[in-house]
């Protein structure tokens, strides 16, 4: 009986922390879209811009103030795509860039495993969404 039901709130668990991830894939591209728009850039607070509009696409699934935001701007695709693949998109940067700028969004969230046995074994298990484009001229 405890190993069914430890396979069974595992199981559950799993398909928990996929449904966070694509939220999460949703909400980022919902929100960067605010970028690429640079509806975002003309607000007043464009990092509370941001920040609102992905929380709103959480739908309170997991705790805003448990993402980590990371939203950087870069001249050619070729700069973006290497720091993406090094993985050095993370943490709280924010420079959402100017019209025709290449923006690559990342947002984190470290999942805690609720299912004790899961949580020795997989612990600090980082659940991430990026986006990746170039804004268009939205002028003024």
């Amino acid at each position: 009986m405890p190993v069914l039901l430890f396979l069974l709130f595992a199981m559950i668990e799993t398909i928990y922390m996929f449904f966070i991830a694509i939220v999460l894939e949703g909400a980022t591209a919902d929100a960067s879209r605010q970028i690429r728009t640079g509806q975002v850039q003309k607000a007043g607070a464009p990092v509370a811009a941001f920040r609102d509009e992905l929380c709103r696409g959480m739908s309170g699934i997991v705790d805003c103030a448990d993402l980590r935001i990371s939203v950087r701007n870069f001249a050619r695709f070729r700069e973006a795509n290497a720091v993406a693949e090094a993985g050095n998109n993370v943490g709280n940067a924010f420079a959402p860039g100017n019209a025709g700028d290449i923006i690559v969004a990342t947002v984190t969230y470290k999942y805690d495993f609720i299912t004790p046995a899961l949580s020795n074994v997989l612990e600090n298990q980082v659940i991430s969404s990026s986006s990746a484009f170039r804004n268009e001229p939205f002028g003024d």
